[in-house]
């Protein structure tokens, strides 16, 4: 599309705006050389990726770009063999380092649009490691550059620091004959200032003289050979960092390519997350870009105009209206109308999202022609009239299929008779080339040619004759009125003149606009019932949300409540268990000091009996649960997704059910054989509040041993430790444990396997075999 439509509607401008989202001179670069595309594949394409990188920000904020920087002019002087200061080599360091964290960034989700950039970026980790270890704080080599420069710079170190020692003695033997008692460096030589009436008294070389002669800069002959020294080091330290820069440049070179590739490509992507952060901005939609002719703006705003005072703009200009004519008062809002129609196409067109609505839609245009605004030109001799009409024959001798034409007080600036039929004429003849034509004009005879055309449509820019303010807003079927007379009379027109105006418009016009203005009042009253049936609407979706919520809370607080009860009504039964435990472990103590008990086998009994009812209630509470949970009839099938109630986590269905509704699932490395009666939906269902609880209980108990050491214990402690221990390990989802009770008398034995037979928690048991403790334990099967 030409330069000239681009200025005049202000594209630079919006581009300009996305400039503080970008940091390189080289994003900047393709912001300014970004111009609408010419393809419509290459339109969505464009469009997709700033889709995709707001989804992107939305989700994990926006890509710093951190380090970052414009580094081609660096790594064109590798490339050619030139050489590069150490600040410019850490800049590339911190660019590569940049590279590799944005294409981490892109890992966090699946790509569908900007998997090109992704695939084709390479990480240069080796490069990084060597720049950063080499340089320190983008300034200088660091000691561990190499090992040879850490021995430079130690030696270095050490050298100066016996030159220092030497001239502390220096100082405080000749002080007298010195101008300060410091030392100073001349030429890379160690010196002293002696007073000029005393270089005589010190041996050594003179450097340098003041600007007064009254002081000798002298290096002492004791510090010659170490001077000496000194120097030859920082000369080999300078040839090593040379040496170490080369190295580095060279390895840099190995990978020139790639690193060319990974660089262009970082800078489109800050660019097109530029794009989305001034989507996001501006508040843009991503449109619906068609091949045909239809446009249909919802709510579209100039992106250049503050949001409190624009008005938007809504707009059906489909396929069966091929022109709109807009007529109103100046300062209406016409011209912005114009520029905001063209606005958004260039914007859609160049992959930006443009400030609508969603459901807007744009067509895609090849060409976009515009004549807007006072052209005159007192260079080239040229009228307003003139001017626009040399704009126009550019136009038609370069008409182009999918134009959309913009033409601002069409036909003005001449005699209104001559203006209008030439106007019309020129509409006609673009219409008829098939372009998309909106223009702007004050005259009638193109309201009555809208009118009598069948696919012309009249518009108008609404004015409010009460407050005599235009309200900016565009009423598309309905042609404007100028309100010449209304505006004067507001201004202090004396009313006689206007009086006697009205006298010279013709019996047509008057007719006319007196339609034109019962036109206007029916449209303004169904606007204005339109909005108030918005609001209405509005505000019945707010209390339906209101109603909806609040729904969800109750919901949320009943399960909270029920999951409250459970919790503590298990609270108590545990609390009840442990008082039972600890009573026996009283009577224990009493039987041990001699006090016959013999109704302690009864308590025990009893206890057995409560425990047994315990785990029964248990059992029901956990039924019910998954009655609960699994409102919803679920078929699961190879392939599935499934909750396993036993381990507490989703698990994978590996076959379908067999005949006794059993199935084989896998949970990480494990596979097990379960019945679907213990499968729930995923967790992600919305019990997982309750599944999630249960977990969490199994997850808390999982570390319990797989064994029980009972030895050195009486027989009432050890079957009291074993019952509390046969239930901590059913609810861990222990499979196999072992009880260790030792062989002596064999009574601890039999108390245990009496009561492992009718235990409600064990599924089988045995006596442990050679190479597991024999005799002396007891393995148990759990449920």
């Amino acid at each position: 599309m030409n330069s000239r439509v681009l200025k005049l509607l202000e594209f630079d401008k919006v581009k300009e705006k996305i400039f503080k989202y970008v940091r390189t001179q080289n994003a900047k670069k393709i912001i300014n050389e970004l111009q609408p595309f010419s393809t419509i594949d290459e339109v969505i394409q464009n469009l997709n990726e700033t889709s995709e990188a707001i989804e992107f920000i939305k989700e994990f904020s926006s890509p710093d770009f951190v380090g970052l920087d414009d580094v081609y002019i660096y790594l064109e002087k590798i490339d050619k063999g030139g050489s590069v200061s150490i600040k410019e080599i850490y800049k590339i360091g911190t660019t590569l380092k940049c590279i590799r964290e944005v294409k981490d960034y892109l890992s966090k989700r699946s790509l569908n649009y900007l998997n090109y950039y992704y695939d084709n970026i390479s990480t240069f980790k080796y490069l990084e490691d060597d720049i950063f270890k080499a340089i320190k704080d983008g300034e200088e080599i660091s000691d561990f550059a190499s090992d040879n420069l850490f021995k430079i710079r130690k030696e270095l170190k050490s050298k100066t620091a016996s030159i220092k020692r030497k001239l502390s003695e220096i100082l405080k033997t000749y002080s007298k004959y010195l101008q300060e008692n410091v030392f100073t460096v001349r030429g890379d030589r160690y010196c002293i200032p002696v007073k000029s009436e005393y270089k005589s008294q010190i041996q050594g070389i003179i450097h340098n003289q003041s600007s007064s002669g009254s002081t000798y800069f002298i290096e002492p002959l004791v510090l010659v050979n170490l001077n000496n020294e000194v120097n030859e080091l920082i000369e080999n330290e300078k040839e090593e960092i040379q040496r170490i820069l080369r190295l580095i440049c060279m390895k840099i070179q190995d990978s020139i390519d790639n690193i060319y590739l990974s660089i262009k490509i970082i800078y489109s992507l800050e660019f097109i997350f530029g794009k989305g952060n001034y989507s996001i901005e501006i508040d843009g939609i991503k449109p619906d870009v068609n091949d045909g002719e239809d446009i249909y703006l919802i709510s579209a705003r100039h992106p250049l105009i503050n949001r409190e005072d624009v008005v938007p703009l809504n707009l059906d200009f489909t396929k069966d209206r091929k022109a709109i004519i807009i007529t109103g008062p100046n300062t209406g809002g016409k011209t912005v109308t114009l520029k905001t129609l063209g606005l958004m196409h260039l914007m859609a067109h160049s992959g930006l999202f443009i400030p609508a609505y969603e459901g807007s839609r744009v067509m895609f245009l090849n060409e976009i022609f515009a004549d807007i605004g006072d052209e005159q030109s007192l260079e080239q001799n040229l009228s307003t009239f003139s001017s626009h009409i040399k704009n126009i024959i550019s136009m038609t001798d370069n008409i182009k299929d999918k134009t959309l034409v913009l033409l601002d007080e069409v036909g003005s600036g001449t005699d209104p008779e001559e203006g209008s039929a030439l106007a019309i004429s020129i509409m006609e003849h673009f219409i008829n080339s098939g372009c998309k034509l909106m223009g702007t004009t004050h005259y009638s005879q193109l309201k009555t040619y809208a009118i009598n055309s069948d696919n012309v449509e009249n518009a108008s820019v609404e004015f409010d004759v009460k407050t005599l303010r235009p309200t900016y807003r565009l009423n598309v079927g309905i042609p404007g009125k100028s309100n010449a007379f209304i505006i004067a009379d507001s201004l202090g027109m004396n009313q006689s003149i206007i009086e006697n105006a009205q006298k010279y418009l013709s019996e047509d016009i008057i007719k006319f606009e007196s339609i034109i203005k019962t036109l206007e009042e029916k449209t303004t009253e169904a606007i204005k019932n339109n909005r108030e049936i918005e609001i209405l609407r509005e505000e019945n979706k707010i209390l339906n949300d209101k109603l909806k919520k609040r729904l969800e809370n109750i919901e949320k607080e009943k399960l909270r409540i029920i999951e409250s009860a459970k919790d503590e009504g298990y609270q108590i039964i545990s609390n009840a268990k442990g008082e039972i435990d600890k009573v026996l472990k009283i009577i224990n103590a009493f039987k041990m000091n001699g006090i016959d008990l013999s109704s302690v086998k009864d308590l025990e009994s009893a206890r057995r009996e409560i425990k047994k009812k315990i785990d029964k209630q248990n059992q029901m509470n956990e039924e019910k649960s998954f009655k609960n949970s699994s409102k919803f009839n679920i078929e699961f099938k190879s392939g599935m997704t499934a909750f396993l109630k036993r381990i507490g986590q989703n698990v994978i269905i590996l076959e379908n059910p067999d005949s006794k509704s059993n199935v084989l699932v896998q949970a990480g490395v494990l596979k097990l054989t379960v019945n679907i009666a213990e499968l729930e939906s995923p967790i992600k269902d919305k019990f997982s509040k309750v599944i999630k609880s249960k977990r969490d209980l199994k997850l808390r108990t999982n570390t319990i041993s797989t064994s029980l050491d009972l030895r050195g214990m009486d027989e009432l402690n050890a079957i009291s430790e074993v019952e509390k221990y046969l239930d901590d390990a059913f609810v861990s989802g222990l499979n196999e444990v072992c009880i260790i009770h030792g062989k002596g008398t064999g009574v601890l034995k039999n108390s245990i396997n009496n009561l492992l037979r009718n235990h409600i928690h064990v599924k089988a048991h045995r006596l442990g075999e050679y190479g597991e403790g024999g005799n002396g334990v007891t393995i148990v099967y759990l449920k």
